[in-house]
């Protein structure tokens, strides 16, 4: 498991101390902030995105993944369930909890062909997705 992203933070202290008591802390790695090539390339090398955000807005960064051709399992929550088309770009969790995204990763880590499926789809789905679209979309929603 490795885990991008920095921060000096309370809750960013909170996740290193759970890391370095895991029984499963050697295979774990905490990357801390890195580069925007050195994250396309760990997206690139990724089996699967895990988020696990209580609330997102739109989850870019299920979005980045995509964009690499990996697919995402995320929390059922606002924001996350919008980023995700279950079943196709990637798997919303029954529950947001980590046992059910446990099950998940299982699920589709053990179905090679499905993974290949939904990697696929996910790619596809990202190049869809635009700031010129969006900004399009929102002139329209607010009758601009």
């Amino acid at each position: 498991l490795k885990i991008a992203g920095g921060g000096t933070d309370r809750y960013s202290r909170k996740v290193r101390r759970a890391i370095a008591h895991s029984p499963y802390a050697k295979d774990i790695t905490y990357l801390g902030r890195v580069s925007q090539q050195k994250k396309l390339e760990l997206m690139q090398k990724s089996h699967v995105i895990l988020v696990t955000s209580i609330k997102e807005g739109w989850c870019l960064t299920v979005t980045e993944a995509n964009s690499q051709g990996t697919p995402a399992i995320v929390y059922n929550v606002d924001g996350l369930r919008d980023s995700v088309r279950h079943g196709r770009t990637g798997i919303v969790t029954s529950r947001s909890t980590p046992a059910a995204m446990a099950t998940e990763i299982e699920r589709l880590l053990g179905d090679a062909e499905h993974h290949a499926e939904l990697a696929t789809q996910a790619l596809i789905w990202s190049r869809h997705i635009t700031f010129e679209k969006s900004y399009a979309q929102f002139k329209e929603a607010i009758g601009a």
